[in-house]
Formats: C-alpha cells, structure tokens, sequence
C-alpha cells in the first residue's frame, strides 16, 4: 500500500503546521506570563486569582487539540486509521507506564513525578507510534 500524500492533503498539512506553531507560540507566551505574575506577586495574589493563573495555559492547549483534531476531520480513512492507532499505542505505552510507575512510586520509594509530564509524554509517544506505523505501510 503508498503513502503517495495527496495535494489537499499536503494544503491541509501546511496549514496544519503554521496552525500548530502559531498555537505553540501563544502556549509558550502563556505559560511564561503566568510564572512570571505568580512569582512576581509572591504571596500578594489570592489563592483564587493564582488558580486562574496556574490554569491559563490550558486554554492554548486546548485550541491545539481544536487545530488537530480539524486536521484529523480532513484526513482520508487510510491516515485516520495511522493516527487512530498511534494515539492507542501511545495510550498504552503511557498508561502502562505510569500505572507501573505508580507501584514503584508507593512500594519502592521511587520519587514522585508530577502529573503535569503525562500529556507531553502522550504526545511524544503519538509522535514516535506515528512514525513506526506510518513506516508498516511503506
């Protein structure tokens, strides 16, 4: 089976792209103006004034799941089919991961990871499933 990329999909790949990385500016942006004002402050902001703060950066990754999955909806079945696994590969991958991880965390004294590293390694998996699915079909 090709992976021969079709014309609209190399359109909508582009505009994937600068989508992305318009969202990733405004995401990095984002969190760095948030740790800015809460350490600025110091102990000066209410407690629920340093939540809306703390979740700010939030909202750019939600526009970025809004931007994929957009990209997802154009994709013909074949690529969907690529993506829907990667994201079961990478599901697994980390879920298995930190539900062992979890054990050792509790049982053996392994130090304790923050919950804020799922997602990014989430995605990282994604990336790294995609390439090795999309390469079976090669």
């Amino acid at each position: 089976m090709s992976c021969e990329i079709p014309d609209n999909m190399k359109e909508a790949g582009r505009r994937y792209t600068w989508r992305m990385l318009g969202a990733g500016v405004f995401y990095m942006v984002v969190v760095f103006a948030a740790v800015w004002v809460i350490r600025r402050s110091g102990m000066h902001l209410p407690q629920w004034a340093v939540v809306l703060i703390s979740l700010t950066p939030v909202v750019p990754a939600l526009v970025m799941m809004r931007i994929y999955l957009t990209f997802v909806r154009q994709m013909d079945e074949f690529n969907r089919r690529i993506q829907s696994e990667a994201w079961l590969i990478s599901a697994g991958v980390v879920g298995f991961g930190t539900f062992t991880y979890s054990f050792l965390e509790e049982w053996a004294h392994f130090p304790r990871l923050d919950l804020v590293w799922i997602f990014p390694a989430l995605i990282f998996m994604w990336g790294l499933a995609s390439f090795f699915v999309k390469r079976r079909y090669q």
